[in-house]
């Protein structure tokens, strides 16, 4: 038996915004399929790269700035990258391959 819905179209609603992150882009995913590379810092990157990300939007909001996503999802791997494996021979060899957008 199928039902069938109607729903009204909501009256002055000009936009509709949700939060992508954990919904449809998995930053966890993208560290595990470079477990290898990365070893046993895999999660701390994560979180990492995570808070970073937060903390620039934050940022950015606060002055009044924008940035897209993938601007700030890369700066904040960037930085997490770099904080994690500063002293890695890792960060002579492009560690970011895997997480850059095409």
């Amino acid at each position: 038996m199928a039902i069938l819905v109607t729903l009204k179209p909501l009256e002055g609603v000009r936009a509709c915004v949700f939060d992508a992150y954990g919904t449809l882009f998995d930053l966890a995913s993208a560290a595990r399929r470079c477990a290898d590379v990365l070893g046993d810092q895999a999660a701390p990157l994560t979180a990492l790269w995570r808070e970073k990300q937060l903390q620039y939007t934050w940022l950015l909001a606060a002055q009044g700035r924008h940035a897209d996503f993938g601007h700030v999802t890369s700066g904040a791997l960037d930085f997490a990258l770099e904080t994690l494996y500063q002293d890695s021979l890792l960060m002579t060899h492009e560690p970011n391959r895997a997480f850059r957008w095409t």
